[in-house]
């Protein structure tokens, strides 16, 4: 699953590489000067900044309109991120991009999901294509900025879901095999390198956020997820094993990127123990807000306290509220908890979910609206 032209290296030629790295040299010092001299135009004691950013799905079919729009409005210091434009199809979601990261191993499509395979497959070639492409589009569209410096952030599925998510050739979860479930990893953590050196390179000055999704966490740790015929569950896994997978692939992970984050996961907060073990590597971690109550805050605190962000989603997509309102909300639950106004700067702003099912022009609206919740934060803050 490498391209010809460059052995290794999925989706780029040489000529095409050597463009990106005559496009994007190094920057002198002036640049930088320039960077810092940017008006501010902040309302709020800087030091109470939140971050804004979302979780990845994204609506549409164009990959260059849909990045000029996530980074259009989650300009430095918000976190943009490489859109997932799950309406392309299967071949375009974060799983299909997991896929394609995976040295050594690749699956086809078949009725029930996708199935790890011998050799190539149409499927994964097409997925294998739209990530390149993608990528692509990031480095045309960051060659046309100004100062094109910032963050970023790529999103892939966690090791747990992946193997929750992935069929073996007899047709059952390749969870039900425990070396299946260490060869997805590796398999990954070994694949995953090439494809964020090309995003390196397509957006240099860059800090890189992964984001690992883990739909799967909750449910294979309490052993319900069920097999392949339906009729039984798969037995739970090890606390241990979860520990130590997540472990291993979020050091692999710090090693070549800037910060690595949970998302995507219901962590069970009402179990100590096992959301203390399985966030222990992470950098920051995502979770629903609306879904919360008083308690999960009291773990929430655990997570600042620890000096772990905490993306904190607020703005539903499908509901219009009121920016003050949501932001005010979330500061009395914070003095609740007795947090200090400073460690807000350990916090970014997200939405619940379910960008995907609006049309572009409304998503576009809605990363405006978690900006201002964003501010809207840090100004309550600065006036409390």
């Amino acid at each position: 699953m490498v391209s010809p032209d460059r052995p290794g290296t999925p989706g780029f030629s040489q000529s095409r590489l050597a463009h990106l790295r005559a496009r994007f040299g190094e920057r002198n010092r002036d640049d930088q000067l320039l960077q810092a001299d940017q008006p501010q135009a902040l309302t709020f004691d800087p030091k109470h900044f939140v971050r804004a950013s979302a979780l990845g799905p994204w609506p549409g079919t164009h990959m260059v309109d849909s990045i000029n729009r996530v980074r259009g409005e989650l300009g430095a210091p918000h976190l943009p991120f490489l859109p997932e434009l799950v309406h392309r199809g299967y071949a375009a979601s974060q799983l299909a991009r997991t896929i394609v990261a995976l040295e050594g191993l690749t699956a086809d499509g078949a009725s029930f999901g996708w199935r790890l395979t011998e050799g190539n497959s149409r499927e994964a070639q097409l997925a294998h294509t739209l990530f390149a492409s993608d990528i692509n589009a990031l480095a045309d569209v960051v060659g046309q900025e100004t100062l094109p410096t910032g963050a970023l952030k790529l999103q892939f599925t966690g090791p747990i879901s992946l193997a929750a998510q992935l069929y073996l050739t007899n047709g059952e979860r390749a969870q039900h095999d425990f070396g299946a479930r260490r060869d997805l990893r590796d398999s990954f953590l070994a694949g995953v390198t090439s494809w964020i050196d090309l995003v390196k390179e397509a957006a240099p000055h860059h800090t890189i956020t992964v984001q690992l999704d883990e739909p799967e966490l909750t449910r294979a740790l309490a052993g319900t997820i069920p097999t392949a015929s339906g009729y039984r569950t798969l037995r739970s896994l090890p606390l241990a094993e979860v520990e130590e997978s997540m472990a291993s692939t979020v050091e692999a992970l710090q090693r070549q990127v800037d910060s690595v984050a949970l998302a995507g996961t219901d962590l069970p907060f009402s179990v100590p123990e096992q959301a203390r073990a399985v966030l222990k590597p992470f950098d920051e971690v995502a979770l629903p807000v609306r879904d919360l109550a008083d308690r999960d805050w009291e773990a929430i605190a655990e997570q600042i306290e620890a000096d772990r962000a905490v993306w904190l989603g607020i703005v539903n997509p499908l509901q219009k509220s009121s920016v003050g309102q949501l932001a005010q909300n979330i500061w009395q639950r914070w003095r609740r908890v007795g947090l200090p106004a400073q460690r807000l700067n350990r916090v970014t702003v997200t939405e619940t979910g379910q960008l995907e099912s609006l049309n572009p022009g409304e998503a576009t609206a809605v990363l405006h609206d978690i900006c201002e919740v964003a501010r809207a934060l840090a100004e309550t803050a600065s006036d409390d």
